[in-house]
Order: structure tokens, then sequence, then C-alpha cells
């Protein structure tokens, strides 16, 4: 059994320091946390990310000219470094667009985009599963779809 504090203020004022000083280091170690949380949220691998923005419409656009500019056998990173976003998966895209293009294999993600500069037009870029290599580009007109739709939902 504890004997009593010869000075009962004294030894008050020891156990206030003592929890002031607790939970200072709590509140300190809760800090750190926080910091280490969102400075280790950054990639210290040396790759870049990639900010991924949202077209309003839904599908994802390019230009004719970046359309160009991707060839076959291009990593996928290559390709979403290119263009700064990615397209808009199967799941995601209007049936009317994907009925365009021909069915693909179970060994490629396909993603679709709108062509900003050239009117009525989609594409469709897929990527190979395991390996992400593009493994197919090609545009088909909406011209179609679109008299069929009645409205513009479709474009940009």
């Amino acid at each position: 059994m504890a004997l009593p504090p010869a000075d009962p203020a004294r030894h008050r004022r020891q156990q206030r320091r003592r929890a002031l000083i607790g939970w200072i280091g709590g509140a300190v170690v809760v800090a750190l946390v926080v910091i280490a949380g969102i400075a280790g949220g950054e990639r210290d691998d040396g790759e870049e990310t990639t900010t991924i923005t949202a077209h309003s419409s839904g599908l994802f656009d390019m230009t004719s000219e970046q359309f160009e500019h991707l060839h076959t056998g291009e990593t996928e990173a290559a390709v979403l470094d290119e263009l700064g976003k990615s397209g808009s998966p199967e799941g995601q895209t209007p049936i009317e667009i994907i009925s365009l293009f021909p069915t693909h294999g179970d060994s490629v993600a396909c993603t679709y985009w709108l062509i900003s500069d050239a009117e009525e037009t989609a594409a469709r870029l897929c990527f190979s599963r395991p390996g992400e290599i593009l493994r197919q580009k090609l545009e088909r007109d909406l011209s179609e779809v679109i008299e069929n739709e009645g409205e513009s939902s479709i474009r940009a």
C-alpha cells in the first residue's frame, strides 16, 4: 500500500505536470502520424503520377492528332502520359458506341474516346492484359448512332 504524500500540493503539481507532458506528447505523435500519411502519399519510386480528369459527357476526348501519334506496341503508361487521362472503360460507355466496334477477346482491356476535333467520331484503344501494351486502336463514325438516338447525349 502506498503512503500518502508528505506535501499534497506539491504532489498535485507533479501530477498535473505529468498529465500535461502526456497530452502534449500524444498530440505531437498524432501530428507526426498525419504528416507522415500526407508525405507518404507521394511516390518515391521515381515514377510520375498522372492526374486523370473526366469529360463532362461521361466519355473522354482526345484530338485526332493525339490519336494519330499513338502506335501499337506502346505501353499503357506512355499512352496515358501522352493523353494526360484515361479513356472511358467499357462498363461506363454507352452500349451504342461499344456496338460500333468489333468484339475483343478477354486478353485485352479497352477504353473508349471521342475525337474532339473530328465531329461524330469515336475511338477505342485496347491494351493487353497482362503486359499493358497497346494492341489495337480503332475509330468509328457516330453519325448513325446520333441519328438513331435523336439527341446529342453522346457528343462532346
